[in-house]
């Protein structure tokens, strides 16, 4: 009995995927993709605030931080590439699709640059560095909270 009632969920599962459109899965999964991108930033950005206050607080030794954030930057810069990438060959269709994406873009790039301020940081111990490192943060954190609708409190 088991077997049947697990046979006609997924029957029933798979029939209703047949009923959407391409453009209905596509819209879907673009939802999804934005979500996830969002969700990357906000995360990216909490990990690098976190290594750094780690690093700050002796928990982390400059190398280890350096070593994380340089990977950070890494991945940063492979999505900055896919995403460009998107709006380069006009992959996507609808105008407010790409918007979100040339929006994406420049916070992206905030969130490397403000990783690598850090970085020269650690090297130097130059309060320049320090200053571009929080400058940075903060603006990052107000383009998030605009993307994400998050209500923005300046510190």
């Amino acid at each position: 009995m088991k077997r049947i009632l697990l046979a006609m969920g997924l029957l029933a599962i798979s029939a209703t995927g047949f009923t959407q459109t391409c453009e209905e899965r596509e819209q879907k999964l673009l939802e999804t993709i934005g979500s996830l991108s969002a969700l990357y930033i906000y995360n990216t950005y909490t990990t690098i605030g976190s290594i750094c206050d780690g690093a700050v607080k002796e928990v982390y030794t400059d190398s280890f931080a350096t070593a994380v954030l340089e990977e950070q930057k890494g991945m940063l810069d492979m999505v900055i590439g896919k995403m460009n990438g998107l709006v380069k060959n006009k992959t996507l269709k609808d105008p407010s699709d790409v918007n979100y994406v040339n929006n994406m873009i420049p916070l992206l790039t905030g969130l490397k640059k403000q990783a690598q301020a850090y970085i020269g940081y650690m090297q130097t111990k130059e309060a320049t560095y320090k200053s571009e490192y929080s400058n940075t943060r903060k603006s990052n954190w107000k383009s998030i909270c605009e993307l994400m609708d998050i209500p923005y409190k300046e510190e």
